[in-house]
Formats: C-alpha cells, sequence, structure tokens
C-alpha cells in the first residue's frame, strides 16, 4: 500500500512539473522565418469593378450615424459620419455581377473643403480573391482632380498588403448624391498612367477600379503589396516605373496579373518632419467638435466614449498665426476609463513646399497625460507613397480650463 502511495505521488509530482513547464513555455511572441509561413514573392495584380454609393431613396447603402452640433450649418458638413455597406459590381449598372462590397466608414473632417476621412475594407467575393480584403485609410479631397489614399493592409490573398490608391472624379447626382459612372467621361482604353511601385526583383501588386462616393464618381488607381520570401533591407528598395494601360470599362475580366517592367530609380528614405498641431475645442470657431458619445460619457472621469472630429492647423510655429503647413484631419475618441487615453485616426494633409498635396496616414494610441506619445504611420500619398514610420507626439501648452492644446509633432518617415 506504501509503495504503490509513494508510486502515485512520484506520477502527481511529474504530472504537476509538466504542467508547471508548459504553462511557462507559453510565450507572448516569437521570432518566425518568413519562409515558414509559405510567403511567395510579391506580384502585381489589376483589379476593375464599381463601386455603388446610394444614399436617398427606402433602399440606400450609405447612412449617416453621427454629427457635431454644427454639422448642418457647415457648407462641408463636417463633423458627419456615415457608414457604408456598397456593392461592387463587375459593371456601372446594380445589376450587373457582384464581386464584393465596400464596408466601412466615411467622415467629413474638413472646414473649408469637402474633404473626406475613409476607413473601409474591400471585401471580395469573386473569383481567387473570394474571402479576401484591402484596408484604405486616407484623406479624401472630393473636388480635387486627382486623390490618392493609402492601402494599409490586407487579408487572405492580400496579407502585407501596403500601395496607394488614386482617385479621379467622373459624375454625381447633387440633387440626390447618389452618383453614377459618366461612359463618355471614361478615359480610353489608351491612357496611359505612370507610377512607382515595387521591391527590386519581386513582382508587384496593383488595383484599378471605378468608385462612386455620394459627392462624385471615381477612378482608383490601387497599388499594394503583398509580402515576399524575403525581406531585404529598406536601404535596398528600389522603385520600380509602371507603365499601365487603362483597360476598357466594359472588361469581362475582375482579376488579373500584370508583369511589370522595372528601371533603377532612388532607393528608400527617411525623412524627418517637425511641426505644431493646434487643436480648439472651445469658442465659436472650434477646430474639433464631438460627434458622438455614449449615455454615460459625460459621467465618466475620462469622458469614454466621446467621439471628436478634427481639422487643425499644422504650424512652423508654436504660434497660431506662424506659417500654415498643412493641417491635420480625422477623428480621436476616448478608448480608457482609467486614463486619458485616446484612439487617434487621422491625416495630415500638406501644403507647404515639395510635401504641398502629399498626406501620411496615422493610426494609434495617445495616452495625452505622458511626456512623449508615439503612434504609427501607417501610410502615405503623394511624395509618401507606400511611407511608414512613426510620430513623437508632446504637448507644448494646455489650457485645462478650456481644454485647447498646442502638440508639438517630430514625424520620422520612410518613404521614396
Amino acid at each position: 500500500m506504501v509503495t504503490t502511495f509513494r508510486k502515485l505521488i512520484s506520477v502527481l509530482l511529474i504530472l504537476i512539473s509538466l504542467t508547471l513547464v508548459t504553462a511557462k513555455s507559453r510565450h507572448f511572441s516569437r521570432t518566425l522565418s518568413p519562409s515558414s509561413q509559405k510567403l511567395r514573392k510579391e506580384k502585381l495584380s489589376h483589379l476593375h469593378f464599381y463601386f455603388h454609393d446610394i444614399v436617398s431613396g427606402k433602399n440606400p447603402t450609405a447612412v449617416r450615424v453621427a454629427q457635431a452640433a454644427m454639422t448642418n450649418h457647415s457648407p462641408t458638413l463636417f463633423g458627419v459620419v456615415v457608414m457604408i455597406d456598397d456593392p461592387l459590381t463587375m459593371e456601372p449598372e446594380p445589376s450587373s455581377k457582384l464581386v464584393g462590397r465596400a464596408q466601412g466608414i466615411y467622415a467629413s473632417a474638413s472646414q473649408n473643403e469637402t474633404g473626406l476621412l475613409m476607413a473601409m475594407n474591400f471585401s471580395f467575393m469573386e473569383g481567387k480573391y473570394n474571402g479576401s480584403t484591402l484596408s484604405v485609410l486616407g484623406r479624401n479631397a472630393v473636388l480635387s482632380t486627382v486623390r490618392e489614399m493609402p492601402i494599409v493592409g490586407g487579408s487572405g490573398l492580400f496579407r502585407f498588403a501596403r500601395g496607394y490608391a488614386q482617385a479621379k472624379t467622373h459624375a454625381f447626382d447633387p440633387k440626390t448624391g447618389d452618383a453614377v459612372v459618366d461612359n463618355t467621361s471614361r478615359p480610353p482604353p489608351t491612357t496611359q498612367i505612370l507610377h512607382y511601385i515595387g521591391r527590386q526583383d519581386q513582382n508587384q501588386n496593383h488595383l484599378y477600379f471605378f468608385f462612386s462616393s455620394p459627392q462624385t464618381h471615381f477612378a482608383f488607381l490601387i497599388f499594394f503589396f503583398t509580402m515576399a520570401t524575403t525581406f531585404p533591407k529598406l536601404t535596398s528598395i528600389l522603385h520600380i516605373l509602371i507603365s499601365i494601360t487603362l483597360v476598357a470599362a466594359k472588361s469581362d475580366r475582375f482579376s488579373k496579373t500584370l508583369s511589370p517592367s522595372s528601371v533603377k530609380l532612388s532607393k528608400q528614405k527617411l525623412s524627418h518632419l517637425h511641426f505644431y498641431l493646434h487643436d480648439k475645442v472651445s469658442g465659436q470657431n472650434a477646430t474639433a467638435v464631438r460627434v458622438a458619445q455614449a449615455t454615460m460619457t459625460n459621467q465618466s472621469p475620462t469622458f469614454f466614449g466621446a467621439v471628436i472630429m478634427f481639422d487643425d492647423a499644422l504650424t512652423m510655429e508654436p504660434e497660431r498665426n506662424s506659417k500654415l503647413v498643412g493641417r491635420a484631419q480625422g477623428m480621436y475618441g476616448s478608448a480608457s476609463q482609467t486614463e486619458t487615453g485616446l484612439a487617434v485616426v487621422m491625416n495630415f494633409a500638406f501644403m507647404e513646399g515639395k510635401y504641398n498635396g502629399s498626406t501620411l496616414s496615422v493610426m494609434g494610441r495617445n495616452a495625452v497625460f505622458s511626456t512623449v506619445r508615439e503612434m504609427p504611420i501607417i501610410g502615405g500619398s503623394g511624395l509618401f507613397r507606400f511611407g511608414r514610420g512613426y510620430v513623437q507626439a508632446k504637448t507644448h501648452t494646455i489650457d485645462l480650463k478650456t481644454g485647447d492644446a498646442v502638440v508639438e509633432y517630430n514625424v520620422y518617415v520612410f518613404h521614396y
């Protein structure tokens, strides 16, 4: 009996020891070899479809979900937030073949022009891309001739995707806000677009498609990367110059793979930008307005659930009357119940020097009362195409009575 009992004790001790070892061996993170994920080389693909955004009638696909108190008095509807679930079709007719859906939000984030914050996913359901998605986060200055928005990620066959979109207005119905494709304004089949994409000795991916919104109809040219089997150093990444002939709208193919021709261009570079952001929440000329909140927001010490739309000035110096270099447009929301921690989604739209017309997209967490806060740069447009890096924010001044603040920003970004 004693011998048997001792054996049982030994077995139990071994089991407990194994359990402890197993528990201790569970790591939060580990390093993997890229080859273990069986990632193929990057390639260039072409997708063509139509985006139907319907804001009128009994069956709208885009609905207003939030707005500021002053939205309806704003010439740009500043502060309005719209949720979308728009069909993507092969042809401009809504009854044509469905290839996917565009799902997400767009919001009016500019007080002086029709500038939208776009945060959406293209969810495909046709062909080899069925079940795959692409994520877009950027700024859409609707009335500009050509706009660019970054592709910041993807899933399925678009894992590790990055790139940018070019949008061009075609036509829209100003009475209803619904957009349709104007066949007469479509680029002819011989039109060519030059753009930069690429990694050395790798194939690439890009998308071309038409996009209709409540304001306009867009022609998008999207370029994105999917991860290669190797990760070359940033200093070895070269541009590839691609000349792409736009296909006719009556294309019978939803997607195809393109073979790019490459030339050696300059290497990727690291740039540093420095400026001040002016966030004004008080007074009649506020640049940041509350557009949504929870029922318990005003009872929360951190205003948990409050969502703010902003169109903040970026200046060379901390004084508000110093030289304007751009605007920060987007949303931030109080996402912490125990400290002032903001979820920030914004675009820096530059309007000075060589970066005039270029943008950087930022998405991250801002612990406001930390001395220095760091947030990721997840994409860019113009001279910041394929941009990635980080920003560091440091409060310069804050008025605790009004909530107005001046924040110093240092931006570090890799771009071509």
